[in-house]
């Protein structure tokens, strides 16, 4: 068996930012006993840089320029505007075969596709440790350097010439949509229906639609799921008021105790605990249940299951302090159109007041 290195690197225009003393630098370490970290700043990254602009979106009917992508292993011979990078590179040794080894090392495509696929079975350790890396130069010497993303890339090292798996920035795959004589009337009506709002109700529901906005425009799955419970818990910023039920019940059973044992600092520290019973507020699951009930949108039983599995997912997503838990959290796109679905005819509901919205081949059928 042949031993080969691979893993996966990320490079960043480290824009505003450079070297005082030296033409670049080359640093390599151990990293949780199993890794080989290795950080490239200057003008030559290690593993090269590819170049281009690709569409955000694919249009039916159009034609669209999907992608004009060139790869440089000598960056400073691009037409990259800048020439100051930070590579950040992470790799692991595994054990293949002689003949894949003498293959790939030969510059054989097949071999090298074999050695990504192995790597892409890691992809997502890879990218833990990259953010750890990027994190740490970022936090403790300047965010710049890490402030802008250019390539992320599988790679496999061979001399000279190292292999490196070339991808472009994804496309969203949009729907074709004609507004016809029936839809310009109905904009007309909306529009005239809310000529006569007071400007406070326009401020608010415009900074709930800001929110949403925001989340449509966001590419990463992760990112735009928890984006969209933004303009959610706007609109329900102002529920849920008074302590809940099952508060209350605990609450009158610890004022019992403290007039029972606390002594001298009793009526202390009633005063203190009221004030804090007093700040307390039902959970978001417990004021969507009530918002969705108040709707009684179609299937608002559905939209408030779905809703509860969704808070508890965004919530491991935020809340990892404890080292004990060991999690992994996956969202996948059908998550994200149902959250989107959700999200978007109850916001339809607080400023329209119904659950009318767009229709799309992507919405669920709820």
């Amino acid at each position: 068996m042949a031993t080969e290195y691979i893993g996966l690197r990320r490079l960043y225009d480290s824009i505003g930012c450079g070297l005082s003393a030296r033409s670049d630098l080359f640093y390599r370490f151990s990293l949780g006993k199993q890794f080989e970290a290795q950080i490239y700043m200057g003008a030559r990254p290690r593993f090269g840089i590819n170049v281009g602009s690709s569409d955000k979106y694919v249009a039916p009917g159009a034609t669209t320029f999907l992608s004009n992508f060139a790869y440089h292993a000598d960056a400073t011979k691009s037409n990259y505007p800048r020439n100051f990078f930070t590579e950040v590179s992470v790799l692991i040794v595994v054990e293949i075969s002689d003949s894949i080894s003498e293959a790939f090392r030969k510059g054989d495509n097949q071999a090298a596709q074999e050695l990504f696929q192995i790597a892409s079975t890691r992809e997502g350790e890879f990218k833990t440790v990259l953010d750890f890396i990027a994190g740490v130069i970022g936090l403790r010497f300047h965010r710049q350097f890490v402030l802008e993303l250019i390539n992320e890339n599988l790679v496999a090292v061979r001399e000279p010439n190292p292999a490196i798996q070339l991808t472009s920035s994804s496309l969203e795959v949009l729907e074709g949509i004609s507004l016809n004589e029936n839809g310009v009337e109905q904009l007309q009506k909306i529009f005239h229906a809310v000529e006569e709002a007071e400007i406070n109700i326009i401020h608010g529901a415009g900074n709930i639609l800001s929110w949403l906005r925001r989340a449509w425009q966001e590419r990463d799955t992760v990112n735009q799921f928890v984006s969209l419970f933004i303009p959610l818990e706007c609109v329900l910023q102002g529920s849920g008021k008074g302590i809940p039920p099952e508060i209350k019940e605990r609450a009158k059973a610890i004022r019992k105790i403290i007039r029972s044992h606390a002594g001298e600092q009793r009526k202390e520290l009633l005063t203190y605990f009221n004030s804090l019973c007093e700040r307390q507020r039902p959970s978001l699951e417990v004021r969507f249940a009530e918002l969705a009930e108040k709707a009684n949108l179609t299937r608002w039983q559905s939209d408030v299951d779905a809703f509860s599995r969704f808070n508890k997912l965004r919530n491991a997503l935020l809340h990892r302090g404890d080292p004990s838990v060991k999690l992994q959290v996956s969202i996948s796109e059908d998550e994200v159109h149902t959250l989107e679905d959700i999200v978007e005819r109850y916001v339809s509901y607080a400023i329209f007041g119904d659950g009318l919205v767009y229709k799309s081949r992507w919405r669920p059928n709820r």
